[in-house]
């Protein structure tokens, strides 16, 4: 186990090093390009220089790597989604559009929480989910494909069983269709953290080398800016991993604060204590962003997220028999009915 230990420490001593160097070279590849190149090898000249220092030599070293690849990506243009991605889009957006709903909203939401296509909402729908801070739940993130993922594997426990081969291939068939769903709706950087961090988890448990979260949050860091230089500059970027950060760090010390026990009100804390994590690492961010802050995110998450728990599968489960061509009223009624609720709870706190 010491050398498991030494490997998520050594991942995270890289992750600490190569960032920042991707930070950096991102700014100077906007202002002063030409001078990259050479900014780039003189810390590694540095690294090499203190010998008697292999931690410092090592990490000016990767915070040139960092510079180097932010420098590179910056001059190379990004790749753009395969043709057969766009068209499962476009055939997965035809196929919300062609389910029956009562409200045009309903369709409209369905289309934006399962694509992230926001084109079909309107002005006023928008304004309810901004000024009531429930802007998150539009763009597609770890929670969507969390709860893709978790219904996925819930579903194939049924055919596949429960014994270790079965395991495997349970987690292969689920991350296989993670992937998919990732590289069809755009593979947004928020989407790739949590694609990333649901493979490494499922990975280091096939291997029977199970990881801390904020170890296996390092690692899909590393990964993404090596993958992807230009990342960091997303917005959606830094504050996914932000969220992700202050749950790792902050929600255990919150959760453990509430006395032992389950039931409603436990729960309720344990959502309480998972928004105020978020929140504590993103506030800055966001209001450095959109100069705003949320005043009521904790009434809405509280309010809203369960419903996302009821939404997102009666979601999923209404497209898949409409893409049969037989859809269920009573199916639809549900999800509409789940569109409705969620979309009167984020009015009444727009309206405080």
């Amino acid at each position: 186990m010491k050398s498991d230990s030494f490997a998520a420490q050594a991942m995270g001593f890289a992750a600490l090093c190569f960032i920042p160097g991707i930070l950096a070279g991102r700014l100077m590849a906007g202002t002063v390009p030409t001078l990259s190149a050479p900014a780039a090898a003189l810390p590694a000249f540095a690294g090499l220089a203190l010998r008697r220092k292999k931690e410092l030599a090592l990490g000016l070293m990767l915070f040139s790597a960092g510079l180097f690849s932010a420098i590179r990506g910056n001059i190379c243009c990004p790749a753009p989604t395969p043709a057969f991605a766009r068209e499962c889009c476009s055939r997965l957006c035809a196929c919300i559009d062609s389910i029956p709903f009562g409200d045009c909203r309903s369709g409209a939401l369905v289309k934006a929480m399962l694509t992230g296509d926001r084109s079909s909402l309107d002005s006023e729908t928008l304004g309810i989910f901004r000024k009531s801070g429930a802007s998150h739940l539009l763009a597609l993130s770890g929670l969507h494909l969390g709860m893709i993922y978790m219904l996925l594997s819930k579903l194939l426990l049924l055919p596949l069983g429960m014994s270790p081969a079965s395991r495997v291939a349970r987690s292969l068939t689920a991350v296989a269709a993670s992937a998919f769903y990732v590289l069809v709706t755009g593979a947004s950087p928020s989407l790739v953290r949590a694609f990333l961090f649901i493979l490494i988890r499922e990975a280091s448990a096939i291997l029977h080398r199970p990881q801390p979260p904020l170890h296996c949050l390092c690692t899909a860091l590393l990964l993404q800016c090596v993958l992807n230089p230009a990342a960091p500059g997303d917005a959606g970027f830094r504050l996914s991993y932000l969220a992700v950060a202050g749950i790792c760090l902050i929600h255990p010390g919150l959760s453990a604060l509430y006395p032992s026990g389950k039931g409603p009100l436990k729960k309720m804390w344990d959502l309480a204590s998972l928004s105020i994590s978020c929140q504590c690492f993103t506030a800055l961010e966001a209001w450095r962003l959109f100069r705003s802050f949320p005043a009521y995110f904790l009434i809405t998450n509280l309010m809203a997220l369960p419903i996302m728990t009821l939404l997102m599968p009666a979601a999923i489960a209404t497209t898949a028999f409409a893409a049969t061509g037989h859809c269920p009223s009573i199916l639809v009624s549900c999800c509409e009915a789940c569109c409705r609720m969620l979309l009167t709870v984020l009015e009444v706190v727009s309206a405080l």
